[in-house]
């Protein structure tokens, strides 16, 4: 009898539900190490916790991924969507993840935006609404706020402080508190071609964390990033390919040295 993946999901499960304190959602979970200033942003899967780097985009976009499995578990696959609209000075994004398991469901929906207060300053918000429900368990209900701002120093180097995980969870009528971070960050062009950043990350009551994240545009159709954290230490490679323009292929492969690898791969457009 094959019941090795049922006893792994039910492992899986009951750590999800057991901790009263928990706050961060598989949905909620970036795929990408974000960036606090986003020179080396190449992919739109942490756009939530920096939502101010709407305004980098030049156009209006719609984009959709997946991450096949987490933990080497396929029935903890999520699903993604983001659609972003771009104007001169306001951009706003509607997001929606979902996970859907026999015993267990997340449902997220996130409402984004962003203006530019000037040439050289721009803020942006998120609100995240999160539905968690596992059988034989109260629902739970989570509201996360992340707030963004980034300033533009010259034409070559960013700086900006990201919060993120500003929530309350509800459960059964209690609540609890967040997990919050404070991302302080510069990001910097290094010539035509590649870029870099670096954060600091302060979790209130945990440990504090360095991000660095370098990226490549090899072609005009093809880019590389890397980025890595020091704690949890954690490393990812990204990938743009623009293969059929305005289409893009996007992918990512993450490494955590306690929960192994987990790809992501998606699609955009552009128009």
């Amino acid at each position: 009898m094959k019941r090795t993946p049922n006893i792994l999901r039910a492992c899986v499960i009951a750590a999800l539900v057991a901790t009263p304190s928990r706050t961060q959602t598989l949905v909620g979970t970036p795929a990408i190490l974000p960036t606090a200033a986003g020179r080396s942003t190449l992919v739109p899967f942490a756009i939530a916790a920096t939502p101010a780097l709407l305004r980098k985009e030049d156009s209006s976009s719609v984009a959709g991924w997946v991450v096949p499995s987490r933990w080497g578990l396929a029935e903890l696959r999520t699903m993604h969507a983001l659609v972003h609209l771009r104007s001169d000075r306001w951009s706003s994004a509607v997001a929606i993840a979902s996970l859907t398991m026999e015993r267990y469901t997340e449902l997220a929906a996130s409402g984004l935006c962003a203006i530019e207060l000037t040439d050289r300053l721009a803020l942006g918000i998120t609100f995240e609404y999160t539905f968690a429900r596992a059988r034989g368990f109260a629902a739970e209900h989570a509201i996360a706020v992340n707030a963004h701002a980034l300033f533009v120093l010259d034409s070559a180097t960013t700086i900006a402080i990201a919060a993120t995980n500003l929530a309350q969870m509800r459960r059964a009528g209690s609540q609890s508190g967040s997990n919050a971070r404070l991302r302080i960050g510069i990001g910097r062009t290094l010539g035509s071609d590649v870029a870099f950043d670096a954060d600091v990350v302060v979790p209130i009551g945990s440990a504090v964390s360095l991000t660095t994240a370098v990226r490549w545009d090899a072609f005009e159709w093809l880019g590389f990033r890397i980025a890595y954290a020091t704690v949890p230490q954690t490393a990812d490679l990204s990938l743009r390919l623009l293969a059929f323009d305005p289409i893009a292929v996007l992918a990512t492969l993450q490494y955590h040295t306690a929960l192994g690898i987990g790809p992501t791969v998606g699609v955009q457009y552009r128009w």
